[in-house]
């Protein structure tokens, strides 16, 4: 069937809807002597292009609609990435929707950073540490959830800038470096196995005692 082929081995197209212009095409049904239901338009070509894309940074809402994807037991995920939060309370709803799902999964676990305005910039890292605890204060704690407290000053190849970028999918490759060199129990931190690479200096590099904050 085509829109499994599609869906399980090609690495850039994802089939969404059917064609209505072909009719049977959709039928996936074998019929009484185990073969597929031949379309009467078989030997029709669709060509068409890609359309309804938008620019632009998806809303919270969007991310929860992708996250719902992943809720349910037939579709293998370990870690699952935040991302960049968002600003204000749609980075608080996006963390929670983040933990909520690998608390329903029980299978993965999920990691999260702080908000960008929570750590880059001019404030003090009082004022920062303040900012994430805070952030962090309003998502639900939880052991299928791992929090960081930095963004990352990076190089960006593919646009010749440098940007920051949250750590979370760090964290995340970190881990599953540390499953792959040692076992699941060790811990992904250390000098060895918890470096973060790329880093040209964080937004925020807390103290000890902020970091025990």
């Amino acid at each position: 069937f085509y829109a499994n082929v599609l869906n399980d081995t090609s690495k850039y197209v994802y089939w969404g809807s059917h064609d209505s212009s072909i009719g049977e095409a959709g039928d996936n049904t074998p019929g009484s002597d185990n073969a597929f239901t031949q379309p009467s338009d078989n030997a029709q070509v669709i060509d068409t292009g890609l359309a309804s894309g938008a620019d632009g940074t998806p809303s919270v809402g969007e991310k929860k609609t992708s996250l719902d994807l992943l809720d349910n037991d037939t579709t293998e995920v370990d870690l699952i990435m935040s991302g960049a939060c968002g600003s204000g309370a749609d980075g608080i709803t996006h963390g929670q929707n983040v933990v909520a799902l690998a608390e329903s999964r029980k299978d993965a676990v999920a990691f999260i950073s702080p908000r960008s305005g929570d750590v880059v910039g001019g404030a003090s890292n009082s004022a920062k540490t303040t900012a994430v605890t805070t952030f962090f204060g309003n998502l639900n704690s939880s052991s299928y959830a791992v929090f960081d407290s930095g963004y990352k000053y990076m190089f960006d190849k593919y646009n010749d800038v440098y940007r920051y970028v949250p750590l979370n999918g760090d964290i995340a490759g970190i881990t599953a470096n540390t499953d792959l060199v040692a076992d699941a129990w060790f811990s992904p931190a250390g000098y060895n196995r918890g470096g973060v690479r790329g880093t040209t200096k964080l937004a925020f590099n807390p103290s000890k005692a902020e970091r025990d904050l």
